[in-house]
């Protein structure tokens, strides 16, 4: 995306020019701007998944509202279903959402 994007990067505002740049190419009207898919593949697993999708969201609120979950010992289905969409990713004994896009996609107004 930088490499092709015709506007210049301002000097020391790169990281901002960066952040605004990803809002526009890729957060903002996500549905349409997702190619090659990979934000629809989430969602349409976590939307159409075995596990009940009640249960699914609602871990998912609690991570996003806590910034993360302690992982259970044995990892439940709902957490191995968050885990295996790409949604969320496991860092030793927590569940956090996988990055910062997937979280300003994928917002407590979605859940």
């Amino acid at each position: 995306m930088i490499r092709d994007c015709s506007s210049p990067i301002p000097t020391d505002e790169e990281a901002q020019w960066v952040e605004d740049l990803v809002q526009a190419q890729v957060i903002d009207s996500w549905e349409v701007q997702d190619e090659p898919e990979h934000l629809r593949t989430i969602r349409d697993q976590i939307l159409d998944s075995t596990q009940p999708t009640d249960k699914l969201l609602d871990l998912y609120r609690q991570i996003l509202t806590q910034g993360q979950v302690r992982a259970g010992g044995t990892l439940e289905e709902e957490e191995k279903e968050l885990l295996l969409s790409g949604l969320a990713v496991k860092e030793g004994r927590y569940i956090k959402v996988y990055n910062r896009i997937h979280e300003s996609i994928f917002d407590l107004v979605w859940v």
